[in-house]
């Protein structure tokens, strides 16, 4: 059975007004599984902070969505299932630093492949803030607190921002 499988289970049994817990759901509804637990607990918390990242300069671009597309490799035969979360999460910012703090549980190492993970993912929403041509100054605090709850300190947030930001 595949991760979007997994995932597609899982999201067809959420009320829309219960995304907030999605966190915990997947903990109860994977708890004898480890592997796929973490797989689908780090898949939720990438397409929702995805989904916020787009939202944080107050509009949700299809070029961001694009972004997101490009990034996330997702099976035809899966993609409502992401799309039904995607959208429930790109309602507002909230609660983004829960998925990052979810995502960081995951990844706790300071070093190594969980470092490169967290990263990596910092890429990704990079990438999307930056897909309407314009990254917007709350997209970038977004970004920064994301790198903070990563532990990542202020150079290197800073040296991830070069590699994006003209003149930044």
């Amino acid at each position: 059975m595949s991760i979007w499988t997994d995932i597609g289970r899982f999201v067809s049994g959420l009320a829309v007004d219960a995304f907030s817990s999605v966190i915990e759901a997947v903990r109860t509804v994977f708890e004898g599984d480890a592997v796929t637990r973490k797989r689908v607990s780090f898949s939720i918390a990438i397409i929702a902070l995805s989904a916020k990242m787009a939202k944080a300069d107050g509009i949700v671009t299809e070029d961001e969505v694009q972004a997101f597309r490009e990034i996330f490799d997702v099976p035809d035969a899966e993609l409502a299932n992401v799309a039904r979360l995607y959208n429930l999460a790109k309602e507002d910012v909230a609660g983004y630093d829960a998925y990052a703090r979810q995502v960081k549980s995951l990844f706790p190492d300071e070093i190594g492949e969980d470092r490169d993970v967290l990263h990596d993912v910092i890429d990704g929403l990079f990438h999307i803030a930056k897909a309407d041509t314009v990254i917007h100054e709350n997209e970038l605090l977004f970004l920064e607190d994301i790198a903070v709850i990563f532990g990542f300190d202020r150079l290197s947030f800073e040296r991830m921002k070069a590699r994006h930001v003209s003149g930044g």
